[in-house]
């Protein structure tokens, strides 16, 4: 039998931040499941509780197929159900709808993707002057892509590049992000650059309102803000830099998503803020146990296929290798790869055969809900 709620508690918050699975044995009694399944559903959103009712049926051998209802397993996953139906009520009235380890309606505190489809975005416009980065043409990437994450002018981008990339991506249909970075033209924004919290967040807001304006021109909003190499990952460890900058967002552009990794301070603010946010899966970069991807400043040629396969297998299974040998359970929204990567344009070929093959749709976050948000704390 599970101990007592800080026990439940703090075995919820690993959960949440993958640093361990569940011990199934406590789940042998429904008020233990139930007390977990409440927990998860409170702290961590919809789709973890119901990730982990779905694990704690695998755990039992029972499928959800399995129709003979005088079975004690199958009557354990209709409990399960229940518990999804007797909890749910609790929630906020502005929950939406969601499904349950069988199937069944359940009420949430988030707004589920659509079924089988996902967001692709890429890195765009980085070029400056005469000068563009790689040899592959954004025109031929951007067929391939749902959302653009394009250059602001610090580490890349000028203001004609930034004109032709916003009007490149509307022609498509492509979510327009702002992609800020360092003030760091030779070091292409992959390098770390000293500031204060503020400082850094200000040239911030200066990047997202030059490109927000382009995007106006063309009639076109700003879907979303995806900060830059080296500022990214800073943001990512930096819990009081992350809360600068989501609490600036939710002024400036309350409406943009935030992209980032779901291990990251970033995701963590975004979420307690109650602002949209969107978590990535990176499709050209390793991981390593953390959940974190492992920082570069250069990338060899890829094996497209390779990529592609390792792409459905997280679409799939929400787990990917990291380079200790380990799978970890990865959540996301949306995939991204790199244009600078060597053979982009063949990795982003492979990938959407490969998932359109696998029957994943792909859309811009935009399109897929108009109201994704993260889970609010109560």
């Amino acid at each position: 039998m599970l101990g007592g709620g800080n026990e439940i508690a703090d075995l919820a918050k690993a959960y949440r931040h993958g640093r361990c699975v569940p011990n199934f044995r406590y789940c042998a009694q429904l008020s233990a499941a139930k007390a977990i399944l409440r927990c998860c559903l409170e702290q961590c959103g919809a789709l973890a509780a119901i990730t982990l009712g779905k694990k704690i049926n695998e755990s039992r051998d029972v499928a959800c197929g399995d129709n003979h209802s005088g079975d004690r397993k199958f009557r354990y996953l209709i409990s399960i159900n229940r518990i999804f139906q007797t909890i749910s009520p609790s929630l906020p009235s502005s929950s939406r709808s969601a499904r349950g380890p069988c199937g069944r309606a359940v009420r949430t505190r988030e707004v589920c993707l659509q079924t089988a489809a996902v967001d692709i975005n890429c890195d765009m416009g980085e070029g400056y002057g005469q000068w563009r980065l790689g040899d592959i043409d954004d025109a031929d990437l951007m067929k391939l892509i749902s959302s653009a994450n394009i250059a602001t002018g610090f580490h890349a981008g000028d203001p004609n590049l930034m004109d032709a990339t916003v009007r490149l991506a509307t022609q498509h249909g492509v979510g327009v992000g702002a992609h800020p970075g360092f003030r760091d033209l030779q070091g292409f924004g992959r390098r770390r650059i000293n500031g204060t919290s503020e400082e850094l967040v200000n040239d911030i807001v200066y990047q997202i309102g030059a490109l927000r304006e382009f995007a106006r021109r063309y009639g076109a909003t700003l879907q979303h803000v995806k900060p830059h190499g080296a500022l990214y990952m800073e943001f990512a460890a930096s819990e009081e830099m992350s809360r600068n900058f989501v609490r600036t967002m939710r002024t400036i552009a309350p409406n943009a998503f935030i992209y980032c990794m779901g291990m990251s301070e970033t995701y963590r603010a975004a979420t307690e803020a109650g602002h949209p946010v969107i978590r990535e899966f990176y499709a050209d970069r390793d991981y390593d146990r953390s959940g974190s991807i492992v920082f570069t400043r250069r990338t060899g040629r890829l094996d497209p296929r390779q990529v592609a396969e390792k792409v459905v297998h997280a679409c799939r299974t929400g787990k990917v290798r990291t380079v200790e040998g380990d799978e970890i359970d990865i959540a996301f929204e949306s995939i991204c790869f790199h244009s600078d990567t060597p053979g982009s344009l063949e990795i982003a070929t492979a990938m959407r055969a490969a998932l359109d093959a696998a029957g994943v749709k792909v859309r811009p976050v935009a399109e897929l809900t108009s109201h994704l948000r993260t889970t609010a704390r109560g």
